[in-house]
């Protein structure tokens, strides 16, 4: 028993208070946005835990002590004082000098040998001491690595994630604890020194990740498919790797110096994970600020993208990401490359409503302006509710198909449930695997060293076919340009009909990741933007051609269009260029006529209007593209949409633009607002 409780538990407190002192600001590395305030309730929680036990022990040590100091006062007094203590105290010294004798001699100068063995595995701990630094450390690596990672990661990106978190939390916990006893069991089963060095091994990587993960992390933006350039985070990485090695080199030095130093450590940084993390976490999930999705059951199916109507169909291929330099840059390689597009116009100062995805689809067919003052999942569902103009097709006869996802086209299965004759109202059923694999490849990437992290990098793609029909079901909507193609090529085209039809077809199209070669087929090797534009528009290609065939082409309104244009990278904090999205567009009716090109200054504003004129429908309140004159002074709108980056909020740019777009003096900044995303 130790003699000086106050002295050790004074190393554990100034470990725990020292632990926060070297904190830097947090930085942000996450498929979208981590939690940025988690770190502060993880070390603020586990700080209140140290010290309430470090307390609470040295209250119960003190006690001990004292009980200890009167008993040996009473030893004394009896020894001094009394006639049989005085012979007891003598008989005890007498014993002692007869042992000391006996003992065995050691030469001068010499020392007393120990084996290696012996060194290394020799262990006088108590099997329950070993036992808890074992657990301790291993839950700890895990809490890292699996379990807040994981959890913490899907509550920041919940929306934008295609499982629920029924699906994910039970193989989750099963991981934790799994992992945690399969190390604990490693760990206790090594003794002595050895145990010692493994332990602060996995100390030091729990510790490492967590501070990786809520501090050493640039700021990559949002996971939108783009590729990380590496060579641009030199620096960082060398440094990275210093303060992984200076980690690495306490623990060891705390090891060294003391072994109770070291264990006192291990309590510190075991609580600050294992409590701290778990609390943050409760905190994350019972807060009013984070947005899980809505139990919902439906999705969105391949039911009638390759069977359309003898009459009158009105289909818009959506290009993700479609700048229109792209158009530019094409035809400076090939001037004839969009010849096939006959009857179709080019508009060249096409501006789109907003800058990225999301609400640029849902806007585009609903009509309805996300001005971010309600949570992104409310606008969708109400927007759907208020879609006049799709019910004005629908109510005329058409049938409508939107071939997307669900987080990128609609909010509650209620908004379109009726509306949209390729939703599914039943549950998709979750790949776990798929799930499992991508979600821990996306927390190993925030948690490992920068040296390791393109080991980890992951695309928009990883979570492709997570979410599989049920038996007999559609099959669910992926927007996945090759696999579209692929089906393409097995069904062709056929005619189902006289019903007229509106079909949106979302391409993942000059968004990266670029994995699309120019024939429309994965590209082993990888692609680049323009190779998969390329790709793209031969897809499209192919499924009019096909059109042509069938003799429905002519007859057909048909719009390619770019949702937005390139996006900006993300520690741009102000936009200094035009924008613009690509646009093609033709009308029902003859279609002989080659590609022309317009300058009259259109919007996706003009969308939903063309789409209703063209089905004979009144398109107030705006008009259709093929109706906007070349010379106007109404203003077209932009919203400029700026993510989160390291300390600074998110925030959106309203524009109007008057006149030619393509030239940046006609763009007029009205108003800075703030984002409402959850």
């Amino acid at each position: 028993m130790s003699r000086r409780p106050s002295k050790r538990w004074f190393w554990v407190i100034l470990t725990a208070v020292a632990s926060i002192g070297f904190m830097p600001t947090p930085a942000q590395a996450a498929y979208i946005d981590p939690a940025t305030t988690s770190y502060l309730i993880q070390v603020v929680s586990g700080l209140v835990i140290t010290l309430s036990v470090a307390i609470g022990v040295f209250f119960r040590k003190a006690q001990l002590f004292f009980m200890t100091l009167g008993a040996r006062l009473s030893a004394l007094r009896i020894r001094l004082f009394t006639a049989s203590g005085r012979q007891a105290w003598k008989a005890q010294k007498a014993r002692e000098a007869r042992l000391a004798a006996a003992a065995p001699k050691v030469a001068k100068g010499a020392t007393r040998t120990m084996s290696k063995g012996d060194f290394l595995w020799k262990d006088t701990r108590k099997w329950w001491v070993r036992l808890g630094l074992a657990a301790a450390v291993s839950f700890s690596l895990s809490m890292v690595y699996i379990l807040f990672t994981v959890l913490d990661l899907y509550a920041s990106n919940a929306p934008q994630l295609p499982f629920s978190i029924a699906d994910l939390l039970p193989v989750t916990l099963l991981l934790f604890f799994g992992l945690g006893a399969g190390i604990t069991l490693v760990l206790f089963l090594i003794r002595g020194r050895l145990m010692d060095v493994a332990v602060s091994g996995v100390l030091w990587l729990a510790l490492a990740g967590w501070l990786q993960t809520h501090f050493l992390n640039p700021d990559f933006g949002q996971f939108m498919g783009q590729v990380v350039r590496w060579q641009d985070y030199a620096k960082p990485t060398v440094v990275n790797l210093a303060v992984w090695a200076l980690l690495l080199g306490l623990v060891i030095a705390a090891r060294l110096i003391s072994r109770k130093l070291w264990t006192a450590l291990i309590i510190v940084v075991s609580v600050v994970l294992l409590a701290g993390s778990s609390v943050s976490l409760i905190s994350t999930y019972t807060s009013s600020s984070t947005s899980l999705p809505k139990a919902d059951s439906g999705y969105l199916s391949y039911d009638n993208a390759f069977s359309l109507s003898s009459t009158h169909n009105e289909i818009t291929f959506l290009v993700d990401t479609f700048d229109s330099t792209l158009v530019d840059q094409i035809l400076e390689q090939d001037p004839h490359f969009f010849d096939p597009l006959t009857g179709f116009t080019l508009f060249n100062q096409n501006m789109s409503r907003y800058s990225q995805t999301d609400p640029a689809v849902p806007a585009m067919l609903t009509g309805q302006d996300y001005l971010y003052t309600r949570p992104y999942e409310d606008y969708k569902t109400q927007a759907w509710l208020d879609a006049t103009g799709m019910r004005s097709l629908k109510a005329a006869g058409y049938s409508i198909n939107i071939f997307s996802d669900k987080y990128n086209a609609y909010g509650h299965d209620t908004g379109i449930g009726g509306l949209v004759d390729n939703f599914v109202g039943t549950a998709t059923v979750t790949d776990t695997t798929l799930m499992t694999r991508g979600m821990l490849q996306l927390a190993w990437f925030v948690a490992v060293p920068m040296v390791a992290k393109p080991t980890f990098w992951m695309d928009t793609t990883e979570f492709l076919g997570v979410n599989r029909a049920p038996g007999g079901a559609p099959e669910p909507y992926q927007i996945y340009d090759a696999y579209f193609y692929a089906k393409l090529k097995e069904h062709g085209i056929t005619i189902r009909g006289s019903q007229p039809q509106f079909n949106y077809i979302h391409f993942q199209g000059s968004h990266g990741v670029f994995t699309l070669g120019a024939d429309g087929t994965p590209a082993p090797d990888g692609s680049d933007v323009i190779t998969q534009t390329k790709g793209v528009f031969h897809i499209i290609y192919d499924y009019l051609d096909q059109m042509k065939h069938l003799g429905i082409y002519d007859n057909a309104t048909i719009v390619i269009a770019g949702d937005h244009g390139f996006h900006e990278p993300v520690n741009v904090r102000t936009l200094e260029h035009p924008i613009l999205a690509g646009l093609f567009a033709k009308p029902a009716g003859d279609s002989s006529m080659p590609l022309v090109q317009s300058a009259a200054p259109t919007s996706l504003y003009n969308y939903l209007p063309t789409m209703l004129q063209q089905a004979g429908l009144d398109p107030a309140p705006g008009v259709s593209f093929f109706d906007v004159p070349l010379v106007s002074t109404e203003p077209r709108t932009y919203y400029w949409l700026r993510p989160a980056y390291r300390d600074e909020k998110p925030f959106g740019d309203h524009y109007e633009v008057v006149g030619d777009a393509r030239d940046w003096a006609n763009w007029r900044l009205v108003e800075r607002f703030r984002l409402i995303t959850s």
